[in-house]
């Protein structure tokens, strides 16, 4: 297996593990049937890899619950320097994985069908002088990034490159978009809920958006074309096209209804535009009538 790619369970892609911009988490608690309780400060972009990191040992070792890590294997494998200030960044990053929990009310897609799940992410953690770190997951979390077949590979040295939280947390949500389509389009205010991020107003949001693409096209395997489709005064559709010359051709029309996500059938041809500025319990409910 390559050991820079990381699988991980589309549903953790969707909806936000951490958050790119917002630290106090009295600021957002989710959104349609996500619900997100963290602690005093939420995961942000440096746990995100600090988490990855954890996965990657997991997944090298058969999915082991319990992981033995130094910090400076930690770091190194992060890209960070070997320093007491990121040392303590490591045990903090573990006590805001341990305070979090996430709920799906109805939002959790197995593949076939959507049901309800309460998720926390690291139980356990362990810590003795001159020992490596133990960190114990959550068996449920684990079990459902080991074996979903509802997953995406992340690669894991693309992650350290982005540096960018808001261009992090896009490339999540757009590496398990664009499997089997090369466009996807969303209205603007809902992807940046979907992110989240702060701003309410449509340049603020672009001027947060365009940037992020910029740099994972630069960074990554990922290239993009932006297309801002303005509809009424404050609000627009954004439009993203996978340029690459490799770019997978398969449609999403050829893909049985019953094995798409909510996201991959409301931007199917045949959907795309009725459901533009649609919430996602809307769209549940479209979905569900063409069954």
């Amino acid at each position: 297996m390559n050991e820079t790619l990381i699988k991980q369970n589309i549903n953790f892609l969707e909806n936000p593990l951490w958050l790119p911009n917002l630290k106090q988490n009295s600021v957002w608690g989710g959104y349609d049937g996500y619900i997100y309780r963290t602690g005093k400060l939420a995961p942000d972009k440096t746990d995100s890899l600090f988490l990855y990191c954890w996965l990657q040992e997991s997944q090298l070792n058969n999915w082991k619950k319990d992981i033995e890590l130094t910090k400076y294997e930690i770091l190194k494998r992060c890209n960070m320097s070997a320093c007491a200030r990121n040392y303590d960044r490591i045990i903090e990053s573990l006590f805001r994985w341990h305070n979090l929990s996430i709920g799906f009310k109805g939002r959790w897609y197995n593949g076939k069908d959507y049901n309800s799940k309460i998720f926390g992410v690291i139980d356990n953690i362990s810590e003795e002088k001159g020992k490596p770190l133990k960190i114990t997951f959550n068996s449920n979390f684990l079990y459902e990034i080991q074996n979903s077949d509802f997953c995406k590979y992340i690669n894991f040295e693309e992650l350290k490159e982005l540096r960018n939280p808001t261009a992090s947390r896009l490339h999540e949500i757009l590496s398990k978009t664009f499997k089997g389509r090369n466009e996807w389009a969303i209205d603007a205010h809902k992807l940046a809920n979907k992110i989240p991020i702060q701003e309410k107003y449509l340049t603020h949001i672009i001027a947060k958006i365009q940037p992020a693409v910029k740099r994972i096209t630069q960074k990554t395997n990922l290239h993009l074309d932006l297309e801002i489709r303005k509809k009424e005064r404050g609000k627009a559709v954004l439009v993203f096209r996978r340029t690459n010359e490799q770019a997978e051709i398969t449609k999403t029309q050829n893909i049985p209804e019953q094995q798409l996500s909510l996201s991959e059938w409301a931007n199917s041809p045949e959907n795309r535009m009725k459901t533009i500025g649609k919430s996602d319990s809307e769209i549940r409910a479209m979905m569900k009538k063409t069954k």
